[in-house]
């Protein structure tokens, strides 16, 4: 059986044996720390998780431009990490050595702080503003953090934040996303990938997720139409893929089977494409090594049948400049869309006829999308 997670799964470990090689060399030859200013922060939303970091040169660690922090000011030269949290929770920094030590929490208005004076000192009893290689906080979703921490010799460091990041809600086949259809174009921005899980997902036919932590979404297609998906993280790093199934209340992977056609490989990369049967369900999982990425779910209408509202016609097509529509009852909406899903045009007349001006368009294949009386019908209309 096909699998896709060899691949991911192995690119993973080398990424973290090249990270713990690269700390052990550095034994020999420490570089200065590279957050030792502020605007410099390392933002531990992107992991990984927990983040760990071996022989931090704390001795050569500048003290410039930070400034001081209300409530707990910092005099001395230190480094800096930040993060978002994105739930309540607990969270934890540590320095392994204690060589007048200082591990220090506070809250900000955004995540691109320049200046120390910018920040508020967290009032809570285990973050102590005074000498010490260990803090922790109770967390508030929704806040910036900054994080700073102060040593007299090298030393590891390890922060863990990854309470005050939320879970994926479509992480788990039981709990993913329905698409819909009724939009061409279907965006989902900003996903932390970072957080994804793997719960009984893998054991598809045709082709196994297995080990690989991701995401999913599902659509029921009533029509014969084609669906392209696409990830915005490195295809090398990435898998999509698409899988029929019974019915929309899949439990496992064992649900699904691999939907073997040419745009959707069983394997890396940043983009399906299938050509759906109707009265079909299917499921699309999505995942990447990268901890941030968008997911978008294209829906084209072409192979929707024309005039499948009665009474409804429209005038010319091809058309150069106007088309002209004319309808038994109110035309509710009018929406154009172009062949990527995106919309060009959009207009509630709440009248029979409507004339639209289309000059503005580039020349190519639309979709025209109407709405009347609780009824939606796509049409095909060609610009000149």
């Amino acid at each position: 059986m096909k699998t896709i997670s060899t691949k991911i799964y192995f690119l993973l470990v080398l990424i973290a044996s090249v990270s713990i090689s690269a700390a052990s060399n550095t034994t020999m030859m420490v570089a200065p720390p590279v957050n030792d200013l502020i605007a410099n922060a390392i933002d531990l939303n992107y992991g990984p998780l927990p983040y760990s970091a071996a022989n931090v040169n704390f001795p050569e660690a500048t003290f410039t431009v930070d400034g001081t922090s209300p409530g707990c000011p910092q005099v001395v030269p230190g480094i800096w990490y930040k993060f978002y949290a994105t739930q309540n929770g607990n969270v934890s920094a540590f320095i392994q050595t204690n060589s007048g030590a200082i591990v220090t929490f506070y809250t900000a208005f955004n995540g691109n702080v320049t200046n120390a004076n910018q920040l508020n000192y967290v009032d809570q009893p285990s973050n102590v503003c005074g000498l010490g290689n260990f803090s922790q906080i109770d967390a508030i979703g929704g806040t910036y953090y900054y994080i700073f921490m102060r040593n007299e010799a090298i030393s590891n460091v390890a922060i863990n934040v990854a309470n005050a990041f939320a879970f994926l809600d479509n992480d788990q086949i039981t709990s993913a996303t329905e698409v819909d259809l009724n939009n061409p174009y279907n965006p989902y921005n900003n996903i932390h990938f970072l957080m994804a899980t793997n719960n009984t997902d893998g054991g598809q036919s045709g082709c196994d997720s297995d080990l690989i932590a991701g995401i999913w979404y599902y659509f029921y297609s009533m029509d014969a139409i084609n669906i392209r998906v696409t990830l915005s993280s490195d295809p090398n790093v990435s898998a999509l893929v698409i899988y029929s199934a019974v019915n929309g209340a899949a439990t496992s992977g064992s649900d699904l089977t691999f939907v073997d056609q040419p745009g959707n490989v069983c394997g890396l990369q940043d983009e399906a494409i299938i050509d759906t049967e109707p009265n079909t369900w299917y499921y699309i999982f999505a995942a990447t090594a990268e901890p941030y990425a968008n997911v978008a779910v294209h829906n084209s209408v072409l192979g929707v049948s024309d005039n499948t509202l009665e009474g409804f016609s429209y005038y010319p097509n091809p058309v150069t400049s106007e088309i002209n529509l004319s309808a038994k009852s109110n035309l509710d909406e009018v929406t154009i869309f172009n062949l990527v899903g995106q919309k060009v045009y959009t207009d509630k007349p709440n009248n029979s006829r409507k004339s639209i001006d289309i000059s503005n368009l580039q020349t190519g294949m639309y979709i025209m999308k109407i709405s009347s009386e609780g009824k939606t019908a796509s049409y095909k209309i060609a610009k000149k």
